[in-house]
Parts: C-alpha cells; sequence; structure tokens
C-alpha cells in the first residue's frame, strides 16, 4: 500500500508537535511526545556546554569536523561505546554518526531502496516511516501483528509473492503499540529475511530503557542488518545525535546518503553527548529516566485502573484500549477541551482496514510529575463521564 501525505495526514503529524512552540507554562499538558524531560540532569548538559565553549581549539571543531567520512574519532568511539550496551561489537570505524534515529533511517533506506520498491511493516508503526517512503516513493506493505510482533507467518506470505527490498522493525517499545519482540520471534524472521534476501532495518531507540531486553537483531544477524538508535528517549531529542551500524559492505553507500540528505551531523548535540559518555553521566540520566518512566506508569495505571493500558516497564508511553463508546477522534476532542494534547492514533495505522480502538498516552514530556497525573486524572474523569451523546440536530 502507498502512503500519500494528504492534508489530513498532514494535519494528523502536524499536531503532534504543536506543543513544540508552547512555553513551558503553558496552559496545555503536551502527552503527544514519548519521551521524558531531563528534569536535574539538564545541569549535566548545561556544564558541558559551558566547558564546550571554553575550548581553545572551539573554532577547528565548528567546521566540517562532522563530515560522515571524517567524524571525530572521540564520538565514533562513544557511539561503538553506547552500541556495546546492546550486545553489540563494534569499532569506531564501524559506526556512523546520524542526526537522530530519523536521520539514520533515511540515510540507510535511501542508500538501500529505489523509487517504486516495497518495504514492509507492521501493521502499526512509527508515522515516520511513512514520511520517508512518500519522500522516497516507496511503497509501504503493512504484516499483521500479535503479542510478540510481526507474524512470520503473515510475513512469509508477502514474501513469497512480491519482492522486497527491506523489512522495518521496533523490536523493542516497538512505537506505538510497546511490545517487545522475544528471541524466537526474532530468529523466524530473520530466518525468512535469508530464505527471501531481504535485509532488515532494526530501529532500537528504546531498548535501554527495558531492564533486560532480548539481543538486538544486529547481534544474531549482522551481515543483513542495519542497526539504527538514538539518545533522544533517555538524554535529549534536542542533540540529535543517533549512530547507524551497517554491513560493512554498504558503509560507504550509508555515508553518501548523510552527506546527500545533511552533509554531516551538527557538531555541537554529537560533542554534548560524547562527553556525557566519556564522564560516564549516560548511564546516570538513563537508570533516572528509567526509574521516572516507571514511578509515571505505576501512577496512570492506578488512575486509569478501569482501563488497558499496554505498556511494559521502561516504556514512556502507554498504548491504551479504549472503552465501550469511545473513539478516537472523540477522546483527542474532549482531551483538548481539557488542555490534554495526545498522539492521533490514525497517524500510526498502516493497514487501514485494523479497528481504530486505541490512542497513545505518553509518560512525558511534562517535567513535573503532579502536573502528568493531573493531566491523567482529567483524562479518567472523561473516561468515567462516557462519551458526550450527539447532537440530535447534526445527524
Amino acid at each position: 500500500t502507498e502512503w500519500n501525505i494528504t492534508n489530513t495526514h498532514k494535519n494528523i503529524l502536524e499536531s503532534q508537535y504543536q506543543g513544540l512552540n508552547q512555553n513551558p507554562d503553558d496552559s496545555f499538558v503536551d502527552l503527544s511526545l514519548n519521551y521524558l524531560s531531563l528534569g536535574a540532569d539538564l545541569d549535566y548538559i548545561r556544564q558541558t556546554l559551558v566547558d564546550i565553549a571554553h575550548e581553545d581549539n572551539l573554532e577547528n571543531l565548528m567546521g566540517y569536523c562532522c563530515l560522515p567520512h571524517i567524524n571525530v574519532q572521540a564520538h565514533l568511539k562513544a557511539g561503538a561505546e553506547f552500541l556495546s550496551w546492546r550486545g553489540l561489537r563494534a569499532s569506531a570505524d564501524d559506526i556512523l554518526v546520524t542526526q537522530g534515529g530519523h536521520s539514520g533511517l533515511v540515510a540507510v533506506m535511501a542508500a538501500r531502496t529505489q523509487a517504486g520498491d516495497t518495504i514492509v511493516t507492521d501493521s502499526i508503526t512509527f508515522p515516520g516511516i511513512r514520511a520517508i517512503a512518500s519522500m522516497l516513493d516507496l511503497q509501504l506493505c503493512p504484516i499483521p501483528m500479535d503479542d510478540d510482533g510481526m507474524i512470520p507467518d503473515e510475513l512469509e506470505k508477502v514474501l513469497h509473492q512480491t519482492s522486497i527490498r527491506l523489512i522495518y522493525l521496533v523490536p523493542v517499545l516497538q512505537n506505538p503499540t510497546n511490545t517487545i519482540m522475544p528471541l524466537d520471534r526474532r530468529q523466524q524472521i530473520i530466518k525468512l529475511a535469508k530464505k527471501y534476501h531481504c535485509e532488515i532495518v532494526e530501529d532500537d531507540p528504546f531498548a535501554l530503557l527495558v531492564e533486560d531486553p532480548p539481543p538486538a537483531i544486529a547481534s544474531i544477524a549482522p551481515e543483513q542488518t542495519f542497526y539504527v538508535t538514538s539518545v533522544s528517549k533517555f538524554i535529549s531529542p534536542g542533540l540529535r545525535t543517533g549512530y547507524v551500524l551497517t554491513p560493512p559492505l554498504y558503509r560507504n553507500h550509508i555515508a553518501a546518503a548523510i552527506r546527500a540528505n545533511s552533509w554531516m551531523t551538527p557538531f555541537l548535540g554529537v560533542e554534548v553527548t560524547t562527553r556525557l559518555m566519556q564522564k560516564g553521566l549516560v548511564k546516570t540520566i538513563l537508570s533516572r529516566h528509567r526509574q521516572e518512566a516507571i514511578s509515571r506508569l505505576n501512577s496512570m495505571r492506578r488512575i486509569l485502573h478501569d482501563v488497558k493500558i499496554i505498556a511494559p516497564p521502561g516504556a514512556v508511553s502507554g498504548w491504551v484500549e479504549l472503552p465501550k463508546g469511545w473513539t478516537p477522534e472523540l477522546i483527542l476532542q474532549q482531551a483538548e477541551s481539557h488542555q490534554i494534547r495526545l498522539s492521533d492514533s490514525r497517524a500510526f495505522i498502516i493497514d487501514t482496514t485494523l479497528p481504530d480502538q486505541h490512542i497513545r498516552i505518553c509518560l512525558g514530556p511534562p517535567r513535573a510529575r503532579d502536573r502528568f497525573e493531573g493531566a491523567i486524572k482529567t483524562l479518567a474523569q472523561i473516561f468515567q463521564s462516557g462519551p458526550p451523546i450527539p447532537n440530535i440536530d447534526n445527524l
């Protein structure tokens, strides 16, 4: 199914980011973006920026030092260490630094596809993949899911009938359903990818938030997996720091795609990330983020005790099954009227034949927990009051 960015979908996607233009004291509580604010850890970034500002060689660092074929060695070493936390053995020479995970996905798909190619995705998935597919003129083929993620038998039906170039997966805390693909399911999909000569794009930005995630697909099948990750979900999306690990055969192709798309990764965010890594502070921030996510999730479960919420510990959002009588459009309208911003589930659905009975509620970015809990209490009251009765005059 080809996905084109219509005006309706543009409005849906743009609504996810309206909160970025609001002041911190804005009356709206934004629960549409799935990351947590830094809180007190922001001081680490503040001090690191001050340190960088006083570097003697700052002028050189602000040049073209981050081109993919050059790169600062320290940045690459930090990326290799970061990937090692997911069990990935990579040297500095194996790493490519990108402007966050999305930029990495664009580079991989631009390098490994041609206009008209088909890639398979989960039936419900990260909306950014739609924008990338539209830009590169790619076809999206949604595959049914179960509680463990993409269903191998359904995937094989498509692979047997259609020429597929890439399999796109978010195997840990899948966005938005929060499924975690177990090891045996990963092995089944790898087996199919090898059988039908496909490559896998593993989008893995959430895994380190989970206490003991299954091994990365790239650690099992490195020769056919493009591994993409970033620090956006547990340090800050504003750092725009991501990493790509590719099969060696394609590294230069991906580097060329990065140059064509963005020329180079901005120095400042990557340098801040690298210095935080060198000081051992990234693990400190990660641990605090994980605990804050668990605390907020527990609060949401306690307040919305009558609602089914899919969210393992470490998730930064909940995939919420709407009570009977509610639709995503109705709850979005009611939430908006109470100055709460939520994600529109239509942005995630690739298979438009699926019933639309969920909403994603993020655990951030409101910095104050009491503000977050106040918004969840308001949502609980909205659910308890029941869906609004249609105006007969409008029927």
